[in-house]
């Protein structure tokens, strides 16, 4: 009974556990994971940021538009004189696409309506603000709001998030030409 050798249990563990080769291989495989999510995370929030700055710039542009347009518009309310319609529909045109033209090119594509874009005016009180309205008590003040939804690469889908809008609003005293 002298001669039996001892068992050696985990020896084929052992020896695995004891070499290092292919651990970086390991370890990566098990970051990459979240590596890709991160990524992914990144680039939805770049898109949402890139949109939400387009909306906000083409917001204030067109409110700029609609600001600086005809003498007829020295009135305070603007919105019952007979050029509001125009004015209102070229406004959006601004917004949506950067132009006048109904046939120019979305500036994105989910915002393609222009019921996601509203114009409204208001009558301000003149106070001790200078306007070249002229005189009167009221100034006129257009705002243009957008709300739009957001079209992403499709990473909030993938997590389950429900989708959102993107809304930019912007106030302009009427300046006339």
């Amino acid at each position: 009974m002298g001669g039996a050798r001892p068992v050696r249990r985990f020896g084929l563990i052992g020896r695995f556990r004891r070499d290092s080769r292919g651990a970086a291989l390991v370890e990566f495989s098990l970051v990459a994971p979240l590596l890709v999510l991160l990524a992914a995370g990144f680039a939805e929030f770049a898109v949402m940021l890139n949109q939400q700055q387009v909306i906000t710039k083409s917001v204030r542009d067109a409110a700029r538009y609609a600001a600086r347009t005809s003498v007829a518009f020295k009135s305070c309310p603007i919105n019952s004189q007979p050029e509001w319609t125009q004015l209102v529909t070229d406004t959006q045109n601004i917004a949506l696409r950067g132009s006048v033209n109904p046939t120019a090119p979305l500036l994105i594509s989910s915002w393609n309506n222009v019921s996601m874009v509203a114009v409204a005016d208001s009558c301000v009180s003149a106070g001790t603000l200078l306007s070249p309205a002229g005189g009167g008590t009221n100034i006129p003040v257009i705002t243009v709001t957008a709300t739009v939804p957001y079209a992403g690469v499709g990473f909030l889908g993938f997590l389950g998030l429900s989708s959102f809008n993107l809304t930019a609003a912007h106030s302009q005293m009427w300046t006339g030409l």
